[in-house]
This record gives C-alpha cells, sequence and structure tokens, in this order.
C-alpha cells in the first residue's frame, strides 16, 4: 500500500481509490492475481486478458475490451502487489489486511504530459470505474470466489506476431 501511496501523490494526474472487503487478504489476491481467468470478470469492459510471454519477472501481456480496443501491458506481479503499465496508462493494485477484511487500493495514471486533459476529464470516470471493480470483486468473493485461484502461466500469442514464448 505505501508503494500506491507514494505514486499516488508523486504522480501528477494519479486517480486512486480504495475499498474495505469482508473477506482475507489472500482470498481476495486469488482473485486479482488470476489474470487470465478472473480479471475479465471483474475489471469494467475488458474482455479478455492473455499472457503472452514472461520475461526476467515481467509478464508481457494482451487485453482486449469489449469494445475491440486492444493493448499491450507489461505486468509486475508481486505477493499482494500489482503494476501494470501499457504505453497509455499505469494500473496499481494493492491489498493489505484490514479489520475482518481486506483494505483495496487502486491507482490509475496516464503518464504521457500530452494527456493532461485527457487525464482531467478521465478521472471521475476513473474513480467511477474503479469502484464498479471493486464492488464486483466483492461480489465475485461472495458468489464463490477465483476460477482458477492463482496465476495463469504463459498463454498462447495468437494475438501478438512474433512474440516469443518462454
Amino acid at each position: 500500500m505505501l508503494r500506491l501511496r507514494l505514486a499516488t501523490a508523486a504522480l501528477d494526474g494519479a486517480v486512486c481509490t480504495q475499498g474495505h472487503i469482508p473477506f482475507p487478504p489472500g482470498q481476495v489476491w486469488d482473485v486479482l492475481g488470476d489474470l487470465e481467468g478472473e480479471l475479465p470478470r471483474i475489471v469494467p469492459l475488458m474482455r479478455s486478458f492473455r499472457i503472452i510471454g514472461i520475461d526476467d519477472r515481467v509478464m508481457r501481456t494482451h487485453a482486449t475490451s469489449v469494445l475491440g480496443c486492444r493493448a499491450y501491458f507489461d505486468v509486475r506481479l508481486r505477493d499482494r502487489f500489482l503494476l501494470m503499465q501499457s504505453r497509455c496508462v499505469a494500473v496499481g493494485v494493492a491489498v493489505s489486511p484490514e479489520r475482518a477484511g481486506t483494505r483495496l487500493m487502486l491507482v490509475f495514471w496516464m503518464p504521457r504530459p500530452r494527456q493532461a486533459r485527457a487525464r482531467a476529464a478521465f478521472a471521475t470516470l476513473l474513480a467511477a470505474r474503479s469502484r464498479v471493480l471493486i464492488e464486483r470483486l466483492d461480489r465475485r468473493l461472495r458468489t464463490g470466489g477465483p476460477g482458477r485461484g492463482q496465476v495463469s502461466g504463459p498463454g498462447p500469442a495468437e494475438d501478438a506476431p512474433g512474440t516469443k514464448q518462454p
């Protein structure tokens, strides 16, 4: 959590949303850490998320929205901490124990200076979408939890020509 708090304070235009989920951190992380199986279920507008390669503790991934938009992300997944970065957006997620459950923190940041107007325009939208993600995560945990309960291994690279499989 401290990493994300520092990032939020240091990054101009970063949007931070926090929430409490009444499940243990390990159970919450089982869902969040299953990138291919669970992220499309809980991230608003995400249709698919595929791991296409792993290189030195960094996963190369491909996301597709329900509208057909595609993005490649470099993902660093650590115990209860996730950092995803594409060329247009960075996303951080952290969980920690709190009361009878888990504190969840989400940070979104658009790193390109030329997108300053877009950052301001999307701040309200990102905060609202973050709250939806937290609500979907809570609902997913209440209705049965993770599909596989673990981080998926490398998947097929059909969507990324020329990408090497590990």
